[in-house]
């Protein structure tokens, strides 16, 4: 591996050297111009030299961090789902772009990552003033860690920068859910006429909506598995339905794609919700019979007035508006959480729910609803004192 340099000025040096040959077997060179003495020079160019033996030669040339992103998008194309290809883009786009993308990849620095993540912090945001949060800063720090090694891997750069920066640390926040009272007085809504009509134009029928968000409710499903739901995955006989699929929406096109753990789970449904899904059922029947041929036989639960499947946007949409005619400060997401921590706060196992919510594993359910723990805790001392004082209190008593 050979290499020299040349003096072209004051304190100035181009250093030149082989580097590996390309896919045609020709010899190529590198010329780089270093500033300093001929010393700094030399070293350069000694660096570059046993970089090279030791196969640690990485070579970006004029691409930018620009260039990479777009690069790793259209090589993960076939393996990245497509809300979170779409997810990925949006990020380049409105954040990485404006901050990261013109510079090049061999100058990319720590300092620069930082600097990005404090004004991402804050003013971050596209469509108002103020920042992003802690959380959301991480997951872009995550994104930028992972496209970074990948560079690497294509010995683009030698070493991964997102290494020696550390990521903004989360502020905790607790899950949203709502309380018994307030689980009933939506259930109560739902089943008076305005509940019924909530959502304008975009349900098959009138029980479609309120329908939907029982399902939620008292499934714990995704808003994409329950709108995914098609009549075969419910077992009446059995009270039981099961989530195989999951409908996603990317630019206004719906979809369905795997369920988030890719495996399908069966959840026991109470009789309560049997007969409501046998009611809106027998309706959607008679809505199809009336169509007739321009009523779409996808099978969807969940349909629009033609059969085809909801948008999730149009079902969230509704349900803020249902919620905030109904004053609870809460999403579409928080039925979920309302769910999970109602099962644990009536002590329901951390097993069970977790199998119920389709969450990787039980850890996950016990980080995320870490705040039902305490009240749980305080249930447990009382139950064993009471079991402890009820054994005292049998064995002082007098034998017959």
């Amino acid at each position: 591996m050979r290499g020299y340099l040349s003096r072209i000025g004051e304190n100035k040096y181009r250093i030149i050297y082989d580097v590996p040959k390309g896919i045609d077997g020709k010899r190529r060179q590198k010329t780089e111009t270093v500033y300093g003495n001929k010393k700094a020079a030399e070293a350069a160019l000694s660096d570059r030299v046993t970089a090279i033996q030791k196969g640690d030669y990485s070579d970006s040339g004029k691409q930018t961090v620009d260039n990479l992103f777009e690069r790793f998008l259209e090589s993960n194309e076939s393996s990245l789902a497509a809300t979170t290809r779409q997810r990925y883009a949006s990020i380049l786009k409105n954040h990485i772009k404006p901050e990261l993308g013109k510079i090049a990849l061999c100058q990319l620095s720590p300092l620069h990552l930082e600097q990005a993540y404090a004004k991402w912090m804050q003013q971050g945001r596209i469509r108002e003033a103020g920042g992003l949060s802690h959380r959301t800063v991480l997951h872009y720090h995550r994104l930028l860690h992972r496209v970074l090694a990948q560079a690497v891997k294509w010995k683009l750069v030698t070493r991964n920068v997102a290494d020696a920066v550390d990521p903004p640390r989360p502020v905790h926040r607790e899950m949203r859910a709502l309380s018994e009272q307030q689980v009933a007085k939506l259930i109560e809504s739902l089943d008076q006429p305005s509940g019924h009509v909530i959502a304008q134009g975009g349900f098959s029928s009138e029980s479609s909506f309120p329908v939907a968000i029982k399902c939620a409710l008292y499934t714990g499903c995704r808003l994409g598995e329950f709108l995914g739901l098609k009549w075969d995955d419910i077992d009446f006989l059995g009270k039981s339905l099961v989530i195989r699929r999951s409908l996603q929406e990317v630019r206004g096109k719906v979809f369905i794609k795997e369920t988030k753990t890719r495996k399908s789970r069966v959840i026991s449904i109470p009789p309560y919700l049997v007969e409501v899904f046998k009611t809106h059922k027998a309706q959607q029947n008679a809505l199809r019979l009336s169509l007739g041929k321009a009523y779409r036989s996808d099978g969807f639960v969940f349909a629009r007035i033609d059969g085809s499947p909801i948008r999730p946007q149009t079902m969230s949409q509704a349900a803020k508006t249902l919620f905030k005619r109904l004053n609870l400060d809460c999403r579409l997401h928080d039925l979920r959480h309302t769910h999970a921590t109602l099962l644990l706060k009536s002590g329901i196992s951390s097993k069970v729910a977790s199998s119920r919510l389709g969450h990787a594993s039980v850890g996950i359910t016990l980080d995320l609803y870490a705040h039902v723990w305490p009240g749980m805790h305080a249930d447990a001392a009382g139950r064993f004192e009471a079991l402890i004082a009820g054994a005292a209190t049998a064995s002082t008593k007098p034998a017959r």
